[in-house]
């Protein structure tokens, strides 16, 4: 049934084993655009690790209806991944550098606010659709999670007891490189800094918090390009 299925589009129903229900932005895509109609099969994930094959039983003004008829076993991420990334003064950039990170797959990202970056604000929803599409695109199971902007300070702060937390740097300082990291561990935190690095202020403070300094490569990388390299990296390795 697997191989009948496999190309069935996926949507995402937060409460899918309580409503049977979809509606708003998926019931519209599904209706208007896929011209999805009674009696068709869909694939529906509730983003928690549950995904389903389902029937539409009714379509409604706003809403259709389903029965779940298989359910589908899914693989989670083998590692977590948190990534904490400074903005681009070009958001798109950004914006393509969260859709390419959820297609590949991690588990959590914090947009960063430091000392030199040039952008200061993000718009969570907006992060939150392109996350969502992703996740349809690439049939996933799991949403990733995406936090507020926080103070890149406030951040480290926060992670003061985490142990596996690491700083990728631009500067001229020893670096443990990123494919031994993720050759070793499966729980970690990630930074990324803006254009222009972190400022030395901030690299001292990370630094004095238990934060470890960690090398991408010989190449200089866009904030965006080094994002999607570490979530690479993860991946290639535990997969």
């Amino acid at each position: 049934m697997h191989i009948i299925y496999k190309n069935l589009p996926l949507f995402i129903s937060p409460n899918l084993y309580k409503t049977f229900q979809i509606e708003g932005e998926e019931f519209y895509h599904a209706i208007k655009v896929l011209r999805i109609k009674k009696g068709d099969f869909i694939k529906i994930t509730n983003g928690t690790g549950n995904m389903v094959i389902a029937r539409i039983t009714e379509i409604g003004k706003n809403s259709f209806y389903f029965e779940i008829t298989e359910e589908i076993e899914t693989k989670p991420l083998s590692y977590k991944l948190h990534l904490a990334v400074a903005p681009t003064k070009n958001i798109d950039r950004y914006d393509f550098m969260v859709e390419k990170c959820t297609e590949i797959g991690f588990s959590e990202l914090t947009p960063i606010i430091c000392e030199q970056s040039e952008r200061k604000t993000v718009k969570i929803d907006r992060l939150q659709r392109i996350v969502n599409a992703a996740v349809k695109q690439s049939l996933k199971a799991q949403i990733p999670i995406i936090n507020e902007p926080e103070n890149f300070e406030k951040f480290v702060k926060k992670y003061a007891l985490f142990q596996n937390k690491y700083l990728s740097l631009c500067t001229e300082i020893e670096k443990t490189a990123i494919m031994e990291i993720v050759n070793n561990v499966k729980d970690a935190i990630v930074t990324v800094g803006p254009e222009g690095d972190f400022s030395e202020r901030e690299i001292n403070f990370a630094l004095q918090n238990g934060f470890k300094p960690v090398s991408l490569g010989t190449s200089r990388l866009r904030t965006e390009t080094a994002g999607i390299t570490v979530c690479n990296a993860f991946y290639l390795m535990n997969n």
